[in-house]
């Protein structure tokens, strides 16, 4: 039997944060001061993986008593998509998604430092945008929605209203896919029920 002294999610996504909440965890949120940053010349699923590893890792090493948990979500359509500078960068990539598939692609790592296990994977999610007007997505940038999130939207929200259809887990869009989570954490022997 594993014994946990704390378990931690190193983020400051409230979308994450709300995920987790959902189940039977006891856990804290530290979040990393990790960049989110990424080079365009790697895979998603490697960008995803690896930003997902430096943040459980950064928390790891000031908690080596803690199962630490990092994820990282990336938007995948003719180059990766990340966060939006401003609304112009924004607006950019919703024409670029506009009648399109794209995939979001979550990394999740898991560091038990005192233990020296890590555990990395990824879920990817394929989604289809509606064809969207200048003045549908002006509208959309107009309720704020789209700052701090991938790829300028966020499903949980109004901006379900861009997706024409989701194939794969709608958690994973959100930023944490619970399926991957509870095979995951069942790897430490904690149950998400």
């Amino acid at each position: 039997m594993v014994c946990l002294k704390r378990l931690i999610l190193a983020s400051a996504s409230p979308r994450r944060v709300e995920i987790m909440s959902r189940f039977n965890l006891d856990f804290d949120v530290v979040p990393s001061g990790i960049s989110e940053s990424f080079e365009n010349s790697e895979s998603p699923m490697a960008s995803a993986m690896a930003i997902a590893l430096e943040k459980a890792l950064d928390i790891a090493e000031r908690e080596a008593d803690s199962l630490v948990i990092g994820a990282d979500t990336v938007v995948y359509c003719d180059g990766m998509l990340g966060k939006p500078s401003d609304r112009e960068e924004a607006f950019k990539m919703l024409q670029l998604l506009s009648g399109r598939e794209h995939i979001v692609v979550t990394g999740v790592a898991m560091v038990w430092g005192e233990k020296g296990q890590k555990l990395v994977d990824y879920d990817v999610t394929k989604v289809k945008f509606k064809e969207l007007s200048k003045e549908k997505i002006d509208k959309y940038l107009d309720s704020g929605e789209y700052l701090d999130k991938a790829g300028s939207y966020a499903v949980q929200g109004i901006g379900e209203i861009l997706v024409d259809w989701i194939s794969g887990s709608h958690s994973n869009v959100v930023g944490l896919p619970v399926a991957l989570l509870e095979k995951m954490l069942r790897c430490f022997e904690v149950e998400l029920l």
